[in-house]
């Protein structure tokens, strides 16, 4: 339902309509389903994890992306990662490597993230084009 509502409201953009996020004060809670997000895997990120990147939708004030073991995984247990200024954990645990490997993905792709965050990058097809996952550990 979100992701409806966000290709009206972007249609109404694209149409000369002006909205406004609400302000970090007034913003929603977070929906546990029907979230706007692309779920990468680890065959396309390198990690060995499933991340969920998401885009503004005025609901989260900071940019972030969300990791889980599986993809069948209900919101409330994902970690929350913040990726700007610098990676780090907004609730929930990765370990050292976890967290270092996490790290080198995010570097390899701040600003394809943060452009699909801001919606300079629109659609999810076209974000995967562009995101590169990390190599192997001792792989050139």
């Amino acid at each position: 339902m979100v992701g409806l509502e966000l290709d009206t409201l972007k249609m109404f953009y694209h149409a000369g309509w002006n909205f406004m996020k609400p302000s970090k004060t007034h913003r929603m809670k977070e929906p546990e389903e029907g979230f706007d997000m692309a779920i990468l895997p680890p065959r396309e990120t390198g990690l060995p994890f499933v991340v969920f990147i998401l885009q503004d939708i005025g609901i989260i004030p900071e940019v972030r992306i969300e990791i889980a073991r599986s993809h069948r995984v209900l919101r409330s247990e994902t970690v929350k990662v913040a990726i700007r200024p610098t990676v780090r954990l907004k609730d929930g645990y990765l370990d050292a490597r976890e967290l270092a490997l996490l790290t080198r993905w995010v570097d390899l792709n701040r600003d394809s993230l943060l452009k699909y965050w801001d919606g300079e990058i629109e659609s999810t097809a076209d974000v995967l084009q562009v995101l590169k996952p990390i190599a192997a550990p001792g792989s050139a």
